[in-house]
């Protein structure tokens, strides 16, 4: 008998050259340590935490339920009429019950669902609840209702601190959306969210990197394993949303150093993992530079080497074993970059998006083009949201009004004044 606060084994799968060593002990979560045959190093992967592992095992049918139960408030009955009052195919109901008391923690409780669970003589009856607006009658519900239900969402912890107000204005939006139905079948007179007070929603300040630390940012990320250098100098040179850039496959390669963007994937509270359409359902064609193509290049020669040639609907930023990391993991990594190099605290993955927008911008290049580039259907948002000036371009249009008043072009003459009809001086 003994015990160990921490054990480490090296694995390897049958029939593979490599193995892993795999990092267990008390208090910490499996990690994985995987080598990284450019410079033989050993490096902790960013593998998912036990909260994203515990999210990922949830089946996407329960999420759906979820979300049928949280819009309709209430409901009662079997689990295959709930089933088929979600639309589910391919579930057994006994399955169904056994996931909702296996998951009711994850899925159920953080949107404030309850349930009950009763058997008959022959069937078993379900009935859940909702705890805001659920239970109560659409000709009841009032706007000092609804304004407790924003309150009680203001409580909730946010994936980052506390939930944004925009985030509790959309659940405003959604449940605004079913009262108006009702009002318009005259079930009710009005709708009490548009007597609902809103709290006006601060809109996060854009920080835009200067040139010189764009440049000082891609020096650090060719020290980084080409799978991070692929994947930021894509990013930079392209501008692309993150989630995009996840779901790029090597399928999507339609000519050389040119990409069509057709999909995004993203990491979704509740959800897990979705893969959809792009932000505005359109697709789109860019034009990589050369450097980025040959690290594109050299990442699926990486991946060749260590687990066979991917597929074509393989996502391209997987790692050298061809597992697809989380998106948040390129954030999370990105931060660390920043912070051990003294980046201001600020900047995001999202930043190198904002800054490519400005540059082109800055460069001459067209509106219409760069919002083309970035996936916006017109330049109306792009000039709103990325047309941030520089402290470059600042001290330029200084210098323009430095000339104007320099004295050389200032035209000293007499003054002349005249009182009462008589000129004077």
């Amino acid at each position: 008998m003994g015990a160990a606060d921490t054990t480490w084994v090296m694995q390897r799968k049958r029939t593979s050259k490599n193995a892993d060593i795999i990092l267990t002990g008390r208090d910490l979560d499996r990690r994985t340590l995987y080598p990284h045959e450019e410079n033989c190093i050993w490096l902790l992967d960013e593998e998912e935490t036990a909260e994203e592992q515990r999210l990922k095992a949830v089946p996407e049918y329960l999420w759906r339920v979820a979300e049928y139960i949280g819009q309709a408030g209430k409901w009662q009955g079997t689990a295959t009429e709930l089933l088929s009052a979600v639309g589910v195919d391919g579930v057994l109901p006994h399955m169904l019950t056994r996931k909702i008391v296996e998951h009711f923690d994850t899925v159920l409780a953080p949107k404030g669902i309850h349930y009950e669970m009763r058997r008959t003589s022959q069937t078993r009856l379900l009935k859940f609840s909702h705890p805001f607006i659920g239970g109560i009658p659409l000709a009841r519900i009032r706007p000092l209702t609804l304004e407790e239900m924003c309150k009680e969402l203001r409580k909730r912890p946010g994936r980052n601190g506390s939930v944004k107000e925009c985030t509790v204005q959309k659940y405003l939006e959604t449940v605004s959306s079913v009262l108006e139905d009702a009002k318009k079948n005259d079930i009710i007179p009005f709708n009490p969210a548009h007597r609902v007070r809103k709290k006006c929603a601060e809109k996060e300040k854009q920080h835009i990197p200067q040139k010189y630390e764009m440049q000082r940012l891609l020096q650090i990320i060719m020290d980084e394993p080409i799978l991070y250098k692929a994947y930021y100098t894509m990013a930079i040179a392209t501008g692309l949303r993150r989630g995009e850039l996840c779901a790029l496959r090597w399928e999507d390669i339609t000519g050389p150093y040119k990409f069509t963007i057709r999909h995004s994937r993203s990491y979704v509270a509740g959800q897990g993992i979705v893969e959809s359409d792009t932000k505005n359902h359109r697709e789109r064609v860019i034009v990589i530079p050369a450097q980025v193509w040959e690290f594109l290049m050299s990442l699926r020669h990486w991946q060749t080497i260590r687990s066979g040639k991917p597929e074509n609907n393989q996502p391209i930023f997987a790692d050298l074993d061809g597992h697809v990391p989380n998106p948040d993991t390129f954030t999370r990594h990105l931060r660390k970059l920043y912070a051990k190099n003294g980046f201001p605290k600020e900047y995001h993955l999202h930043t190198l998006r904002h800054y490519y927008a400005t540059y082109l911008l800055q460069e001459g290049t067209s509106k219409q083009v760069a919002a083309d580039l970035l996936g916006h259907a017109d330049t109306a948002f792009l000039e709103r949201t990325y047309c941030h000036p520089q402290n470059m371009a600042k001290r330029e249009a200084a210098n323009l009004m430095e000339d104007l008043l320099s004295p050389k072009n200032i035209y000293h003459q007499p003054f002349k004044f005249v009182l009462k009809g008589k000129k004077v001086g």
